[in-house]
């Protein structure tokens, strides 16, 4: 449709034109930070998205975003002590209600139920480093907080699982 010469001017609202381009702004902003967010990580693989936990001998690798109901990995890295010819993980309960453990390679060869953790007694067979791969699928939608201990060094396991 086009303007005749005797039609009326459309009127102006400056303040309208105001907040459409604020409005706009805004939603562009939102976007840029969305984007940004997907390349750090926040929803998958990338930089925000991985974790390392160190204390002692004690290495933990994991995602800090994970999805319900998708198998996610741990990796634990011991550096074991010469005397002793088992390692012995604790897994508190609480990250076993949280999560459902898909596999753990190699495979312990005891675990036993002490309290309100898990011991997981792995054989060292005069390695120099035993690297712990534990498989394990979120039971659950929200933030979850637990540890991982090894001869008195803990290291905190922080998760987010999105839906």
């Amino acid at each position: 449709m086009s303007l005749s010469p005797g039609d009326p001017p459309v009127p102006r609202r400056p303040h309208v034109h105001r907040w459409e381009w604020r409005a706009q702004k805004l939603g562009w902003l939102l976007m840029g930070a969305v984007v940004a967010a997907a390349l750090a990580g926040v929803f998958g693989n990338g930089p925000a998205g991985n974790a390392v936990g160190r204390s002692g001998p004690l290495e933990v690798s994991y995602s800090r975003f994970v999805r319900d109901d998708a198998d996610s990995t741990l990796q634990v890295v011991v550096e074991p002590p010469h005397s002793d010819e088992e390692v012995v993980l604790d897994v508190p309960q609480q990250f076993l209600t949280d999560n459902a453990i898909r596999n753990i390679a190699p495979t312990p060869d005891r675990v036993v139920a002490a309290g309100d953790r898990w011991h997981y007694r792995f054989p060292v067979r005069g390695q120099a480093t035993l690297l712990i791969t534990i498989e394990v699928r979120p039971q659950s939608v929200g933030a979850h907080r637990s540890t991982v201990a090894l001869a008195g060094h803990a290291v905190t396991i922080t998760q987010f699982v999105y839906p």
